[in-house]
């Protein structure tokens, strides 16, 4: 009998220790504010390119970084001197069923040291390329937009229901003799019918 007395004492304070902690949970749960977000997905978003996390010249992983809504990236590329041409390092896919107007913005340039460059190109996908001009090249024709990574600057295409763009890089950077580091820059893209 007082066996059972216990046990029954027991369970008694243990469904009021799990009661109280309930409580305290729904309090603690009530007091949080701003804790999750839930957004919805953009039509228009980044994806990795082909050469996404293949090594570069120095054999370093290009380094392609996409938010969770594909509508922010960030590129780092470890260029060497000279000219270094990244094809294909990030695409943008309209995901939506009517063509989408598309902003593409350099949010945070990259950081290079004077007389350097580095240029976003925008192709349609699997777009055929000629660069002119070595050691500092351009593309001469086939792009459907170009941006400057090294300063803010922004440019915006039409693009149809299921069309893809490929991004490609290219960044000359002259041979001083003064090393430079990692470069980042990161994307943003924004779109509206």
């Amino acid at each position: 009998m007082k066996r059972e007395v216990l046990l029954a004492g027991v369970l008694v304070l243990t469904t009021i220790a799990v009661a109280l902690l309930g409580q305290a949970t729904v309090y603690s749960y009530r007091s949080m504010t701003g804790s999750a977000i839930v957004a919805a997905q953009s039509p228009m978003r980044f994806e990795p390119g082909s050469n996404a996390g293949r090594p570069d010249v120095g054999g370093y992983p290009i380094g392609v970084t996409i938010n969770a809504e594909g509508d922010r990236a960030t590129v780092t590329i470890r260029p060497t001197y000279q000219t270094n041409w990244y094809r294909d390092v990030l695409r943008i896919s309209n995901f939506d069923s009517a063509a989408r107007q598309t902003c593409i913005y350099v949010q945070s340039p990259a950081a290079l040291r004077p007389g350097d460059r580095a240029e976003l190109f925008v192709f349609p996908s699997g777009a055929a390329r000629a660069v002119r001009g070595y050691p500092s090249p351009t593309f001469t024709s086939g792009f459907l937009a170009r941006l400057n990574l090294l300063a803010p600057d922004s440019a915006c295409l039409n693009l149809a229901s299921g069309a893809v763009v490929e991004l490609d890089f290219i960044v000359y950077m002259a041979d001083d003799g003064r090393a430079r580091g990692a470069t980042a820059a990161t994307l943003r893209v924004e779109s509206k019918r």
